[in-house]
């Protein structure tokens, strides 16, 4: 986990600096998604570099597999709110999705972001200097369970 944080510490330094030396330069920056986003519900993106004419496109997964730019039949979601400074966007899940896990990708004047997953399972208060085998577990995190986001079983 300290590993883990760390990591995104790094990622916002770096990305605040590159932002305060004159503004952000390439394409966006994806730190973060909402979790458990259902068709016809608003949706958050959290990063760097959302800034002037931007698009979001959003695709359904496909064994965790994503190319450099999206399909060109990608869903184009409606932005309903966007940061001036380009850290955040608000967007709305279109209403003829189905539910399940989606690629994201944000697109400014200089590209496409990486392709980011929402709804994907993302476990929580895992330790990574703790497990050795016969351990017993208990998982927690979000989107574990499809039915937050309307996937039936």
């Amino acid at each position: 986990m300290k590993k883990f944080t760390l990591f995104f510490l790094i990622l916002f330094l770096q990305g605040f600096r590159l932002y305060a030396s004159g503004g952000w330069k390439g394409a966006p920056r994806i730190l973060r998604i909402s979790d458990a986003v259902i068709p016809g519900n608003s949706f958050d993106i959290n990063g760097f570099g959302m800034t002037g004419a931007v698009e979001i496109a959003i695709e359904k997964s496909s064994a965790r597999t994503a190319g450099a730019l999206p399909a060109a039949n990608a869903m184009r979601p409606k932005i309903v709110q966007q940061d001036r400074d380009g850290h955040f966007l608000v967007a709305e899940m279109p209403l003829q999705s189905t539910p399940g896990e989606y690629v994201v990708r944000v697109r400014n004047a200089a590209g496409w972001s990486a392709p980011l997953y929402m709804n994907g399972a993302r476990p929580l208060f895992i330790s990574e200097r703790e497990a050795y085998r016969g351990l017993s577990i208990r998982v927690s995190g979000r989107n574990l369970d499809g039915r937050e986001f309307g996937v039936s079983r």
